[in-house]
This record gives C-alpha cells, sequence and structure tokens, in this order.
C-alpha cells in the first residue's frame, strides 16, 4: 500500500502518521505539508515533502510521480493566523481540496 497524507504536520496528520506507520510497517506513506514536521521521527516506511496544495501543477506533479493506493488529505486552514485573507483561505481549503482530488483522478 502506498498511502499519502496531506497536512501531515497538523495535530492529526501526525496521529494518524504514527498510527498507520506502527501498525503497517509495510506501507510506504508519503507525508506532506507547507511546513516542516516537528514531532515525528521518519521511519524507513515514512517520507515527507514540503508541499503547497494550492500550487495545482506541484500537486499533480507528486500524485503522478509518486502513484498512491490511496490518499488521506488533511491539509485545511483550521485557525487563520492574523491577516490572512479570506481569498488565500479559499485558495487553500477549496482550490488546495480540487487539486488533490483532480490529481487522484489523472493518477
Amino acid at each position: 500500500m502506498r498511502l499519502l497524507i496531506t497536512g501531515g504536520a497538523g495535530y492529526i496528520g501526525t496521529s494518524l502518521i504514527r498510527h498507520i506507520t506502527k501498525t503497517f510497517p509495510e506501507w510506504k506513506v508519503l507525508t506532506t505539508d507547507i511546513k516542516p514536521m516537528k514531532e515525528i521521527d521518519l521511519l524507513s516506511n515514512l517520507e515527507f515533502r514540503i508541499l503547497d496544495i494550492s500550487k495545482r501543477e506541484e500537486v499533480l506533479e507528486l500524485i503522478k510521480n509518486w502513484k498512491p493506493d490511496s490518499i488521506v488529505h488533511l491539509a485545511s486552514i483550521l485557525n487563520p493566523p492574523p491577516g490572512m485573507s479570506e481569498e488565500t483561505q479559499r485558495k487553500i481549503d477549496v482550490e488546495g481540496t480540487k487539486n488533490v482530488l483532480d490529481g487522484a483522478i489523472l493518477a
């Protein structure tokens, strides 16, 4: 199984990664986030890459090249930082989700 997890540096992503990598050590897991991961050690079955899901071509390229069997999409803006515009939030939450879905369809 090849599993892609977006938003892996967040609380839910980190918890999910810990569970999956321990429960299914034979799975290959690629996790992405816009920020580096701090609380998780990279294991032999875990790979991390910086990815901004609002950048359509980068998302499509990553999914096309990595060829995941499943995708868990967790990347989202839960608590926007001060000054983040609604347009930026929409670009990440709506367009970013569409990019991930389109990548899955094209893969």
